[in-house]
């Protein structure tokens, strides 16, 4: 999966939609989505400014999708339920653009994204005799969004 989450989920959904009015509704968003990656790629850098450029553009494209139309709820027919995850992956991708020129993490084999991410571990022998030939470690993980993980 490449760094550009929301972007790929939307590429996902247009190969595999079925319904036609969803299909338009999808390669309208595209065409907005693809001015919000350029204008994102464009800026360079970590200053204050940047960042509220970034956040500026953020707020446009979700107010963008966050429209009634793009939504199937509310007796609307056609549009995308929170499920689909049109709209959670663009806070995802946006985490890319806002890290992504943090001098500490470029050119690092750094993982970005979606991962499942350690939680905890404890020790869970049936018997203290059980516990002297294993330790009966058990490991919990949960699903990150988004994460910048090695």
């Amino acid at each position: 999966m490449s760094n550009f989450i929301h972007g790929d989920n939307l590429e996902h959904k247009i190969r595999v939609e079925k319904q036609s009015q969803n299909k338009k509704l999808l390669d309208e968003i595209k065409v907005m989505y693809l001015k919000w990656k350029e204008d994102n790629l464009k800026i360079t850098g970590t200053t204050r400014e940047n960042i509220k450029k970034r956040v500026k553009l953020l707020n446009n494209y979700k107010a963008f999708i966050d429209q009634p139309r793009f939504k199937k709820e509310s007796g609307n027919k056609y549009g995308f339920t929170s499920q689909s995850q049109l709209h959670s992956s663009v806070i995802e991708e946006f985490m890319y653009y806002l890290f992504k020129d943090i001098g500490k993490l470029t050119h690092k084999h750094i993982y970005w994204g979606r991962t499942q991410a350690y939680t905890n571990l404890y020790f869970a022998p049936s018997s203290i005799d059980a516990f002297e030939e294993s330790s009966n470690i058990i490991i919990n993980v949960k699903n990150q969004d988004f994460s910048i993980s090695k």
